[in-house]
């Protein structure tokens, strides 16, 4: 029995919201802003590339604390004027921000800028984020390429800030503008293209309080050292040699080390009853002895990412979400087993040429299966 999977209907909603151009963003922002909702436990979406002029979160009270998703687009962003703690994000607590691209120019005579947030709070993670941003200061400082203020636990996994910084600012973090409690790094890259504010109490990637901690896990490196030095000197490193030492995380792209965009799927949206391009963290690859997917009570992601034959019959285990890469055919030559309790949940990806080839089909109990019939 052959199903030709073109792009599977997910019978539930992975997004809460979908940003889809300025005007979705306008509104997420004064949602955050004016406390109507801080999207706690939510997932957002970035559904394309964007340019704003807007910022969520306010100067106190007003934060964003779910996941924002940027799908591997870039969020374009122009802000000027003397506005201290300027930033995509004004304020994120427990917050995850991943897969974003930024872009743009930041300019203020009153510091505190930041590429994506002004000020983190609770356990923050930003991970797989690339800045491009320009930011200009000129009568202040505190400024950070990526994050101007932390207050807590901050996390960065496979991050790079590749813009330029300018004007004649102090006391600027490669990074993290000012650290308070705890910032760990895994795989991070500061590269600037262009630095002219003042290495006088800067640092490469954080500056912080005495009472501050920064752990560079012998993975950060720079290209270009910025104030006290901090991380590893990549400047005469080959591309090929740099992503090496940065991990798996990153890939080359026009002549540039940059994170790996993620991989992207397609998936139903059920509020607005239309696909949506979603991305997937870190999916299990399938192979010929994949007979088992996933663990019981808990949701995992595989991906089927070239032609793989499976001679034994599959069992699924909990939630288990399936990507079929495009152009990539899984044979499962005994069919697949979904018993009672568990779920499976086939996509295909942007193009939508995977396909799925099983004897026997998808089988059991009151299981659920996502897969067309």
């Amino acid at each position: 029995m052959l199903f030709l999977l073109m792009t599977t209907a997910s019978a539930w909603a992975e997004a809460d919201l979908i940003i889809r151009s300025t005007a979705d963003r306008n509104t997420f922002a004064a949602n955050v802003s004016n406390g109507t909702d801080n999207y706690e436990g939510k997932t957002v979406i970035l559904a394309a590339d964007i340019s704003v002029s807007t910022m969520a979160g306010d100067d106190r009270n007003n934060f964003f604390r779910g996941t924002f998703d940027g799908c591997g687009h870039t969020l374009t962003i122009n802000y000027t004027g003397g506005y201290a703690g300027t930033a995509p994000f004004r304020r994120i607590e427990n917050a995850t921000i991943k897969n974003l691209n930024v872009a743009g120019t930041i300019t203020t005579n009153s510091g505190m800028a930041g590429s994506i947030a002004f000020v983190t709070n609770g356990i923050t993670h930003i991970t797989n984020c690339l800045s491009t941003v320009t930011i200009t200061g000129n009568n202040s400082g505190t400024d950070g390429g990526l994050v101007s203020c932390n207050n807590n636990e901050l996390y960065f996994t496979n991050c790079a800030f590749k813009g330029k910084l300018l004007g004649t600012d102090e006391g600027f973090g490669g990074f993290v503008g000012w650290n308070n409690i705890t910032v760990v790094y895994n795989h991070c890259l500061f590269a600037p293209s262009q630095v002219t504010m003042s290495t006088n109490g800067s640092s490469t990637f954080t500056r912080g309080s005495s009472s501050s901690t920064s752990n560079y896990n012998n993975s950060c490196y720079y290209t270009q050292s910025f104030g006290t030095v901090q991380g590893f000197n990549a400047s005469s490193m080959s591309n090929a040699e740099l992503l090496r030492v940065l991990g798996d995380g990153w890939e080359e792209r026009d002549g540039n080390v940059v994170p790996k965009r993620p991989l992207t799927y397609l998936a139903y949206h059920t509020a607005t009853q239309s696909f949506v391009e979603l991305s997937a963290d870190n999916p299990t690859i399938v192979g010929a002895s994949t007979t088992t997917m996933g663990t019981a009570d808990t949701e995992t992601w595989y991906l089927v990412g070239s032609d793989v034959t499976i001679g034994s019959r599959i069992t699924v285990n909990g939630t288990v979400h399936l990507i079929l890469c495009d152009g990539a055919t899984l044979t499962a030559s005994k069919g697949i087993t979904v018993n009672s309790g568990n779920s499976l949940a086939i996509y295909g990806q942007t193009a939508g040429t995977g396909a799925l080839n099983a004897t026997g089909a998808l089988v059991g109990g009151s299981g659920t299966e996502r897969c067309p019939t």
